[in-house]
């Protein structure tokens, strides 16, 4: 890395990331490469030929997204960057994984499977809401909405409300006083 900072980087300028790769790719063919190294006393470039080395076509590239968890809050959101985003309301209560790809897409992920998804905002305050993740939702008296079995875990009880929110109508689930989890 030392090599790179002080015979590349050194005084050099780009207009992005896509050009300063280009001039990386350009110093490491024309100088990099072709010179007699230091330790090995080797080309690099014809080394690399002699380690009989095969290309990585077709495999993946590395995932260099960020993974972090968050739990899911009583309205059916997880806090993430100053924002909120919705997810299914059948995970309140839950810690999901947060998955942010390098297309700064927002996946939330349970058991392997991804159950939202939502665009990263570049504000800070706003609330994101997707309408599908508060259907089967009872609106009225407090009472269950329908579950799959066994998707209760520890025999947690919850009541369903419904409150006037900003926006208008918002369900919001409350777990009751009697709950066991």
């Amino acid at each position: 890395m030392g090599y790179i900072r002080s015979n590349f980087f050194q005084g050099r300028e780009a207009a992005s990331l896509e050009d300063l790769n280009h001039q990386a790719a350009h110093w490491r063919d024309t100088v990099a490469n072709v010179r007699v190294h230091a330790t090995t006393h080797a080309v690099p470039v014809v080394r690399l030929a002699e380690e009989g080395l095969h290309p990585l076509d077709g495999k993946p590239d590395f995932d260099t997204s960020m993974y972090t968890s968050r739990r899911v809050a009583n309205d059916c959101t997880i806090a993430f960057a100053g924002n909120r985003y919705s997810v299914p309301w059948r995970f309140v209560g839950r810690d999901l994984l947060v998955r942010l790809t390098p297309a700064r897409q927002l996946q939330v992920v349970w058991q392997d499977e991804v159950v939202a998804r939502h665009t990263l905002l570049d504000t800070r305050g706003q609330v994101v809401r997707i309408p599908e993740h508060y259907k089967g939702l009872e609106r009225g008296q407090p009472g269950r909405p329908h579950r799959p079995p066994g998707s209760y875990r520890g025999g947690a009880k919850a009541a369903l409300l419904l409150r006037r929110g900003r926006g208008g109508d918002q369900p919001c689930l409350n777990w009751s006083e009697s709950a066991t989890i």
